[in-house]
């Protein structure tokens, strides 16, 4: 067979001359006879290998666990309330993490993922007889009175009502409506077939039942009966498979070379690095050989030569001694020895200890198989340094990202795969289209690139959503809209506070007419520190003293000013202490310290310093309405 370049292909090499051979083949090595050849046998190599490596599989385990971030929502002329909606069911209810972990799992090691999302049912009987009797089947299964029967794939029972007896026909199927009821469904690549067009690339796909399922369903057990589709009971009744129709099965496939006629089958990784795997496979092997056999070394005692004797042959233990009663004393008092390490033994001769074998530390290859499983989670696009999770801080940035880049096809079919569950999930409660994509993946490895935006946002050159998404990761629209709720809040309770300090005033004043102010004044100045002189200077008002919002937001913007020039400790410590005596209060003055730090960075402190005297008209709101609230541009909205 001709070869690259037109040389021969197998058992050929280099000729180098006269009286030369030729090198044998370096790809015909051992690991190329096991190599499966068609794709059953591709998935059930790919499987073992996995379940037999465990560093590999954790590679995998840990690839996709590294990429299942948090989600967003999608949806064209959809509220942010329906997207919120939608978002907290794929995360709580349909635990969109564990499926995707489950399929990207099969992805990774079969190359193939098989996946549907089902919407039980509960399962009805309907007389055929009086057509008014209607009883769920585990009720018609279990009671005495029905007579039920499972015989030839039919339902056959007797009528309680109108005592007709015999098949009552196709049941009842009445899918759930709560949300709750959805599951995605995982079918094994090995019980699938596909239909694959080569022209067209389009795929139908074919459920080879297995035989212990079929069985189930023949012997009618109440378990499999209330859950079966009634087409894969007539596929089972006929001895036929089960074709899925088209939509509603995803296959998440690992692309491949063009010229391997696949035929719809995805190829995974392992395959691509079979001869690596089986080099680690066979170090494993004679690893443990050598633990069975050369780790514990063979000791052993025998009887040494008397030094000093006048005859030699005197000194030879073996001439003067029994050897089988030197063998039974020596056993008996290593048994003892065991007893009592403490035992003091006798013997007339001297005794000699050898140990033999124990080499096995040396003839041990961990290097070559450190090298070995180094060399297979690299051929499959883990770095070593990922797996064993010793990156260093100076390579860490560069190296994941190219991590990221590598592994972009995963990412693909994970959205892929949130595309297909988001329409399947619509289409079923019918709400409007929507569609979950994962986040991408944020790690703070690039200090310099998160300033330089941030400063690109505050200069007006790019865009809220491009900064918050590239900083956080998350929407920009919805980072608003918590703020506008944060301020609507504060608003509230201002009013609230004012309300209750309106509804007080009446009673102070028949008490002892005091007048406003006083009280506020008197505390602020008892107090000690930069907080009780800032109270004093602007006469914050107690909680229960009546004052007027305009009022309020004076006394909170010369506090502000005050506390701007103090360090942040103090800064801290004295809004603690406002917010226990006055929260609405703390609340407005934290609100202008925000607005002096916005205007520092924008503006420099001088031009803060200017606009500090306008602050004050910020919080003047208008007469409120009955279904109005408060924003912070200082007006009043529907």
């Amino acid at each position: 067979m001709p070869g690259i370049g037109g040389g021969p292909l197998f058992g050929s090499g280099s000729f180098l001359g006269s009286g030369s051979e030729y090198f044998p083949d370096p790809f015909l090595d051992i690991a190329s006879t096991a190599m499966p050849v068609n794709p059953q046998d591709v998935l059930y190599w790919a499987e073992h290998i996995c379940s037999k490596n465990g560093p590999f599989r954790e590679a995998l385990r840990r690839i996709v666990s590294y990429f299942l971030t948090d989600i967003e929502v999608v949806g064209e002329d959809v509220p942010l309330e329906e997207q919120d909606k939608f978002k907290a069911y794929l995360t709580d209810q349909l635990d969109y993490r564990s499926v995707l972990n489950v399929g990207l799992t099969n992805y990774a090691v079969y190359g193939n993922d098989f996946s549907f999302l089902h919407q039980p049912f509960r399962r009805y009987l309907r007389c055929p007889g009086c057509k008014g009797g209607e009883w769920p089947l585990s009720e018609v299964f279990t009671a005495q009175q029905f007579h039920f029967e499972w015989a030839d794939y039919k339902f056959n029972a007797t009528c309680p009502r109108c005592g007709y007896s015999g098949d009552w026909g196709q049941p009842i199927d009445r899918r759930g409506s709560e949300e709750t009821d959805l599951k995605v469904c995982t079918r094994s690549p090995h019980e699938i077939d596909i239909l694959y067009d080569l022209w067209t690339h389009d795929t139908s796909y074919i459920w080879r039942i297995p035989e212990d399922y079929r069985q189930d369903i023949r012997t009618g057990t109440l378990h499999h009966l209330e859950r079966v589709p009634m087409e894969i009971v007539r596929a089972i009744k006929d001895a036929h498979y089960f074709k899925f129709a088209p939509q509603i099965l995803y296959h998440m496939r690992e692309p491949t070379f063009a010229g391997i006629r696949n035929r719809g089958w995805g190829i995974p990784k392992i395959m691509s690095c079979f001869p690596q795997a089986y080099y680690v496979q066979v170090l494993r092997r004679y690893n443990e050989a050598i633990a069975l056999d050369y780790i514990i070394p063979l000791r052993v005692i025998m009887p040494d030569m008397r030094s000093g004797a006048a005859d030699p042959m005197s000194g030879d233990p073996f001439m003067m001694n029994d050897m089988s009663g030197f063998s039974s004393a020596c056993l008996r008092m290593l048994d003892q020895r065991r007893r009592d390490p403490c035992r003091w033994n006798v013997v007339p001769f001297p005794l000699k200890y050898q140990v033999h074998g124990g080499e096995g530390i040396a003839l041990a290859p961990k290097d070559l198989l450190a090298q070995g499983e180094d060399d297979l989670l690299s051929a499959v696009g883990c770095p070593p340094e990922f797996y064993r999770m010793n990156l260093s801080a100076q390579t860490a940035p560069t190296m994941l990202r190219l991590f990221e880049a590598l592994w972009s096809p995963l990412v693909h079919m994970a959205n892929g795969y949130l595309k297909f569950l988001s329409r399947a999930t619509c289409d079923i409660f019918h709400w409007q289209p929507m569609t979950a994509k994962l986040m991408r993946v944020t790690h703070a490895d690039d200090i310099q690139r998160s300033a330089i935006i941030a400063q690109l946002f505050q200069a007006r050159q790019v865009s809220g959503t491009t900064a918050i998404k590239a900083l956080t990761g998350g929407s920009y629209q919805e980072e608003q809209r918590r703020i506008i709720s944060e301020e609507q809040f504060i608003a509230a309770e201002t009013e609230k506070m004012q309300e209750q300090m309106q509804q007080q005033q009446p009673q102070q004043a028949a008490q002892g007419g005091q007048q406003p102010g006083a009280s506020g004044g008197q505390q602020a100045g008892a107090q000690g520190g930069p907080a009780g002189a800032a109270q004093g200077a602007g006469g914050a008002p107690a909680p229960n003293q009546p004052t007027t919002l305009e009022e309020l937001a004076g006394k909170a913007q010369q506090m502000a000013e005050q506390l701007g020039r103090m360090s942040d400790g103090e800064r801290k410590s004295e809004l603690i202490q406002i917010r226990k005596s006055n929260p609405a209060l703390a609340a407005m003055v934290q609100d202008f310290l925000r607005q002096s730090r916005e205007r520092e960075n924008t503006a420099g402190g001088a031009q803060m310093r200017q606009q500090m005297g306008k602050a004050a008209a910020y919080w003047q709101p208008r007469r409120p309405g009955p279904l109005q609230s408060f924003q912070r541009n200082g007006t009043y909205a529907k």
